[in-house]
């Protein structure tokens, strides 16, 4: 009788500097205790020798390293993955399990950076009139700490700010200060060192009609490009916010707005109670968005 099972192996977007991707192993194990290795092999590589670990009774799930391909595939392709369950180092005698996906995925390479936001609640925690200055405020203190990056070495280790929505700016900033001012946050726009996210507020999009949906990028994208020469904006910051509707991305494809940072309202949100943040792509119903 087989003693242990690899039900399913699941790739994640985690790469290690060696050039390992962190898999996910689904096994099933009969008995309790069982202490084993899996011999690793991608398709045209040699294969390499992992530990999985000891087993509990039933079902687990272990963490391995498999060489990324990333650099051995091509975008689209496809190769086989081969894992060997060993009871011993060297991978010899009697193989427990074998598990075959003809299907692997080519791994893709991310970067992540952290960053603070903040969210433009207008009329929910005060008046907008109220608010106006406190934003202002919000953005005077970004721009101290991007001049103070500055002497940093790469860029990436600069301070970068990025306002959620545009009324930020046009209805507040711009309105509370003078030209001069303005001026010089046009400039860290354009430097790359700033950033006005697309449209103008943090839209509940389940609320709006399709011309409303289809003017909310008209702000950042026709406006504050024509006013003040800013660059339009390519991305949507949406916080605090339940769904993005099929017909939104579609709109925002249409006006050259290609990424989107999403985060629903964590007491209302099943990712809440899971902890599970996901990379994701957004469709539209036109094909291609």
């Amino acid at each position: 009788m087989q003693q242990v099972y690899i039900t399913d192996a699941q790739q994640t977007p985690y790469i290690t500097k060696n050039g390992f991707q962190k898999v996910v192993l689904c096994l099933k194990s009969r008995c309790a205790g069982l202490d084993l290795w899996g011999k690793i092999t991608l398709e045209n590589t040699q294969p390499c020798t992992v530990y999985i670990g000891k087993l509990p009774l039933g079902a687990s799930k272990k963490t391995i390293s498999v060489r990324d391909t990333n650099k051995l595939l091509k975008p689209g392709e496809t190769c086989a993955l081969k894992i060997e369950l060993y009871k011993n180092q060297y991978c010899s005698g009697k193989c427990l399990c074998v598990y075959e996906n003809k299907s692997w995925q080519r791994s893709r390479h991310w970067e992540f950076y952290w960053s603070q936001t903040m969210h433009t609640d207008l009329g929910y925690t005060d008046y907008p009139e109220t608010l106006r200055p406190l934003y202002t405020s919000f953005i005077d203190t970004a721009k101290q700490y991007i001049v103070r990056s500055y002497n940093r070495v790469e860029d990436k280790q600069k301070y970068k700010y990025a306002i959620e929505s545009a009324w930020v700016f046009s209805e507040s900033y711009a309105k509370e200060k003078d030209a001069d001012t303005i001026e010089a946050f046009i400039k860290l726009v354009k430097k790359g060192n700033a950033a006005v996210s697309a449209g103008r507020f943090n839209n509940a999009v389940e609320n709006c009609s399709m011309e409303e949906l289809a003017r909310s990028p008209y702000l950042t994208n026709r406006y504050l490009k024509d006013r003040y020469g800013m660059p339009p904006g390519n991305a949507i910051r949406m916080f605090d916010n339940p769904a993005i509707s099929k017909s939104y991305v579609d709109v925002l494809n249409s006006a050259g707005i290609k990424y989107a940072i999403h985060s629903m309202n964590p007491d209302r949100s099943p990712y809440h109670k899971v902890r599970q943040y996901d990379l994701f792509y957004m469709t539209g119903f036109q094909n291609g968005n």
